[in-house]
């Protein structure tokens, strides 16, 4: 089980959704938040942060959640 925010989750979701696919920053706040809010993308990375620690240490291969 992890304890996951409700971005995190939503971020996680897409993702396992899509396995193998690449997204981008923009992909990804579109897909979490939608259209119509002025989302930094580097808002993305901050979540990722959050995130990867909690699924490597659930025992998650690291390598899944890869940065670019």
């Amino acid at each position: 089980a992890l304890e996951l925010t409700k971005v995190e989750f939503d971020l996680l979701a897409c993702m396992v959704n899509a396995p193998g696919r690449v997204f981008t920053r923009a992909q990804l706040i579109e897909r979490v938040w939608g259209g119509g809010f002025a989302i930094p993308e580097r808002t993305i990375d901050t979540h990722m942060e959050g995130l990867w620690p909690k699924t490597t240490e659930a025992g998650g291969d690291p390598t899944l959640l890869e940065p670019e």
